[in-house]
């Protein structure tokens, strides 16, 4: 089952909803894995989420959320 990628979401939320498509993950399994209420990640395309949820969820699909410098154009 794949989840709705939100158009007009946070990029980060929409890059993590097309890596949970991407490798056919479980939503509702995951999101019990990492500790996060399915219903609060679905609210991340109209919400920010909050990082330390985030996190939970990047790091239960093996993913991890880093700072790099800006590229220039």
């Amino acid at each position: 089952m794949t989840v709705k990628v939100p158009q007009n979401g946070s990029p980060l939320v929409r890059e993590l909803f097309r890596t949970i498509n991407e490798q056919g993950l479980n939503f509702e399994d995951l999101c019990q894995r990492a500790g996060v209420y399915g219903q609060t990640v679905r609210r991340w395309r109209k919400r920010t989420p909050k990082l330390d949820n985030f996190e939970a969820v990047l790091n239960t699909m093996g993913l991890e959320l880093m700072i790099l410098p800006k590229v220039k154009e």
